[in-house]
């Protein structure tokens, strides 16, 4: 009996995420300024959701396609985007 309770709250623990076995990895950050940079004339670059903080720069042509409404925030300070 005492080996079925400990099996038994064994489960409830894994299964409710209270036990420290489900462990999930950050996703990868992204960094918008090293895409475009990086980015030769002409491409496409999709931009994950998230919340991209800071004023980019944008000095050729490409297209930025965002995925699931991502959010470019100057934070009040400058231009957002500068092409």
């Amino acid at each position: 009996m005492k080996r079925l309770s400990v099996i038994l709250l064994f489960l409830l623990l894994a299964l409710s995420g209270l036990g420290g076995g489900a462990a999930h990895a950050a996703a990868p950050v992204f960094d918008l300024q090293a895409a475009i940079d990086a980015a030769r004339p002409g491409a496409v670059i999709r931009v994950p959701p998230g919340i991209y903080r800071g004023n980019f720069v944008i000095d050729k042509p490409l297209t930025l396609e965002g995925v699931d409404w991502p959010v470019l925030d100057g934070q009040n300070q400058g231009n957002v985007l500068e092409v």
